[in-house]
């Protein structure tokens, strides 16, 4: 078993998913991983998210991610983890989304943490 970290982003791109649902042609909706630190450890979770793992920093967000989903005709994003409220910016980052005009969803476990 390959037990090589694999990271959220590099240089060219961040982990993301398109998919055409909840919007209308020609817009998408993004599926944004902010992070892989999470307060729980679920056997089905596909990352195996624990207290450990990136965050994707806010100015990443801010100056490249907002600015390439645009590009791509994003009208959507929903927010996923590991914990998306974990992420220290979690605020802040549905704050640039909205300012975008990019509606904002949040897939949390809802456990306090």
């Amino acid at each position: 078993m390959d037990n090589k970290k694999r990271e959220i982003i590099s240089k060219n791109k961040v982990s993301s998913c398109y998919f055409r649902s909840s919007v209308e042609l020609p817009y998408r909706k993004a599926l944004l991983q902010i992070t892989e630190r999470c307060n729980l450890r679920c056997a089905h979770c596909f990352i195996s998210a624990g207290n450990y793992g990136d965050t994707m920093p806010i100015g990443i967000i801010r100056n490249v991610v907002i600015p390439k989903l645009k590009d791509c005709r994003v009208v959507s994003v929903t927010l996923t983890g590991g914990e998306p409220f974990i992420h220290p910016d979690i605020i802040e980052m549905v704050r640039l989304f909205k300012n975008a005009n990019i509606r904002v969803g949040i897939c949390t476990n809802g456990t306090p943490y």
